[in-house]
């Protein structure tokens, strides 16, 4: 009878040991970091698994295969549009321990990756006041105009500059030499963010708000129009700001936009939506999308959110030794109200965001649309949690 329990005992443990076993297994990936500095494509032999799980349902065939998904973003092809990354410090809170010299995020160059209608104005101004103690106390602004040039003129050493800043800026630490460079960004909720960009779209003149005019167009139209908007600034590339004859003569057929609007008169990130939609197909797009979520921490030194921009700007002047909070603490600019969003005004301003935000998220065109956004917001999410412990536990 002993001998029988004693059975029984081994039995149940060991089955509990492979439970767990499996369970860490299929699990690890959300206890472990990017390692900093990885060249995980240059390997597409590794045993780094691909979490492709939220890949579109028209690439099935991909989800089956993680080998072949690895294979396919190492064809040139596909290399030439992954973002360039050669030049930057990783998270400063999450993996600080990969750099040297902590005063290397303070001293070196700064370049806040600017998300239109995420406290971008605010944040900006911050900047443009905190530079005056600088040696070079002006921003560069690296707006869709010049992005080419300011690119060429810092390599040739005829810009000065301690700060860049703007919507087009990712990037840029590659063309800075052997200096420190180091991003951070703000980000907010996809679909909120969708629904400032309509209301303010409507009442201001901005390159965001071009391409498509907003009075002409419904919520639903918007969204596609503006799609995931910072996963294509991580893709971004001084050329997708020229003229591309090449693209330009397909046209915008598919594509929404205004009567009268041609690839030529259209701001550069709508250019780069053309060029990036004729060039690669949706499981392309899935693959580098994967590629920017598991590289986010490496590639920003601190990732701040708008619900949380009290501790995002006392995070950064952590980071950054500058007074973010002193400076712009308590006050953000040019904050939407959603008032443009309805025509009618006797719907209640809370009652109609809950309303519109639960549309948006029923509807499978808009989420489609703004699939990879959601995708990278829900990463800075747990990110920026991440962030706060080392932070919160290291400053009390």
């Amino acid at each position: 009878m002993r001998l029988l329990r004693a059975l029984v005992v081994v039995g149940v443990a060991c089955c509990g040991f492979f439970v767990s076993v499996q369970f860490f297994s299929n699990q690890r990936h959300l206890f472990n970091a990017p390692i900093y500095g990885r060249d995980y494509w240059s390997n597409p032999d590794s045993e780094r698994s691909l979490d492709i799980s939220y890949m579109s349902e028209d690439h099935e065939e991909m989800k089956s295969d993680n080998h072949t998904a690895a294979q396919e973003i190492s064809t040139d092809h596909i290399k030439k549009w992954l973002p360039d990354t050669k030049n930057l410090l990783p998270n400063y809170f999450t993996m600080r321990d990969n750099v040297t010299n902590e005063r290397r995020y303070a001293d070196g160059i700064l370049v806040y990756m600017h998300l239109n209608k995420a406290a971008g104005t605010t944040t900006k101004t911050c900047l443009s006041m905190m530079s005056k103690t600088r040696p070079n106390p002006k921003p560069v602004v690296t707006v869709s105009e010049a992005r080419a040039r300011i690119q060429t003129d810092i390599k040739n050493g005829k810009l000065k500059y301690d700060i860049l800043m703007g919507d087009y800026s990712f990037g840029i630490c590659d063309a800075v030499g052997n200096k420190s460079c180091s991003y951070f960004t703000i980000l907010r909720d996809p679909y909120e963010r969708l629904l400032s960009s309509f209301s303010y779209c409507k009442r201001a003149k901005d390159q965001l708000c071009e391409g498509l005019n907003p009075w002409e167009a419904d919520l639903k139209r918007w969204a596609v129009h503006q799609g995931s908007y910072f996963f294509r600034q991580l893709l971004m590339k001084p050329w997708f700001c020229g003229a591309n004859p090449e693209y330009a003569k397909q046209g915008l057929d598919g594509i929404p936009h205004s009567k009268g609007r041609t690839f030529s008169n259209t701001p550069c990130w709508f250019r780069q939506k053309v060029i990036l939609k004729r060039a690669l197909t949706s499981g392309q797009m899935d693959i580098l999308l994967q590629y920017c979520v598991e590289h986010l921490e490496e590639w920003f030194t601190m990732i701040g959110l708008t619900e949380q921009y009290d501790l995002t700007l006392r995070m950064l002047e952590k980071v950054y030794h500058l007074p973010f909070q002193k400076t712009c603490g308590r006050s953000q600019l040019n904050k939407s109200d959603y008032r443009n969003v309805a025509r009618s005004r006797r719907i209640s301003k809370e009652k109609s965001v809950v309303e519109w935000k639960r549309n948006l998220k029923e509807d499978p065109e808009v989420y489609e649309a703004l699939r990879a956004d959601i995708v990278i917001y829900e990463k800075a999410k747990e990110i920026f949690k991440r962030q706060s412990l080392a932070f919160l536990t290291n400053n009390h």
